[in-house]
Formats: structure tokens, C-alpha cells, sequence
């Protein structure tokens, strides 16, 4: 029988965690670190905070 198969990659960044990501960094935090605390990417993190930036929520 074949080996069954195993993940080897995890799910995608929630938005409340990428929020509370773009909030330390506004808060002072560097993007780098607040990336590292909180386990995004910093190109991920970047890209959020653009978009964020753009169109600002209502």
C-alpha cells in the first residue's frame, strides 16, 4: 500500500493575527520583530499593512 500522505507545510495567517501583527508595529515595534512575534512572514505582513493603507476599514 502506498505511504499516506503528510502536510508539510500549515494553514495560512489568520487576518486577526496579521492584525494584531500590523497593530504592534504601529504600536512601535519593527516589522522584522513584530513578523518573528507574532510567526508571519514580514513580506506577508508588508503586503497586509499596504492594502490596510489604501483602503483603510470603515
Amino acid at each position: 500500500m502506498p505511504q499516506e500522505y503528510t502536510c508539510k507545510t500549515q494553514r495560512g495567517s489568520t487576518p486577526d493575527i496579521l492584525q494584531c501583527a500590523a497593530d504592534a508595529v504601529r504600536g512601535g515595534h519593527s516589522l522584522r520583530s513584530a513578523a518573528a512575534t507574532f510567526g508571519v512572514d514580514q513580506m506577508t505582513l508588508t503586503g497586509f499593512m499596504t492594502k490596510q493603507q489604501e483602503n483603510p476599514p470603515v
